[in-house]
């Protein structure tokens, strides 16, 4: 009657196996925002790096960055920790959603015009590792920023304090790589 007929083994989607449930890792990556409000004379566009190391354990992440981006006008300075959530792990793809804390500074280039910044960020970041240890990813956010102080100069005269007119808010977007170890 012939041959036998050989089954066919199913294809399975396991986790990503070249992650363990334990691991710590280092970021770097282009990042850019467009922040601002209507009270500040619109959005700007700002460019620069983002630096992070990030500690997992599970599907729960916590980690510390810096942002540094500038513009034609405004130098940004981000100082931040953040807290993540791996929604899924497979086929050596990722992603993460996070959320966090941080302070953020502001300083005109042309002008003695410096402002500080509470931050509190939203994030979702999609990976896939192309090595056991090293994956590229890409990450779009929203981050709301309230004025907490600020000065200005012209001259000797010098004015500062806060006001909730200086509040702005805004999306981010990273593209970088992840190293972990």
């Amino acid at each position: 009657m012939g041959e036998p007929v050989k089954s066919q083994p199913t294809k399975s989607h396991a986790a990503n196996k070249l992650v363990g449930d334990s691991y710590a890792s280092f970021s770097a990556a282009y990042s850019g925002a467009k922040i601002g409000a209507d009270d500040v004379g619109g959005d700007s566009r700002f460019s620069g790096v983002d630096l992070g190391l990030v500690g997992a354990q599970g599907d729960l992440s916590a980690g510390v960055g810096f942002t540094y981006q500038a513009d034609s006008d405004w130098k940004y300075s981000e100082i931040y920790s953040k807290f993540g959530y791996r929604l899924f792990n497979q086929n050596n793809n990722y992603g993460i959603v996070s959320t966090g804390v941080g302070y953020a500074w502001l300083s005109a280039k042309d002008y003695a015009i410096d402002l500080d910044y509470f931050v509190l960020p939203v994030e979702l970041e999609v990976g896939h590792y192309f090595q056991s240890n090293l994956a590229m990813y890409a990450a779009l956010g929203y981050k709301w920023l309230w004025n907490t102080s600020g000065e200005a100069c012209y001259g000797d005269v010098c004015a500062s304090g806060s006001s909730s007119e200086l509040d702005v808010d805004g999306m981010t977007y990273k593209a970088g790589l992840r190293y972990n170890f």
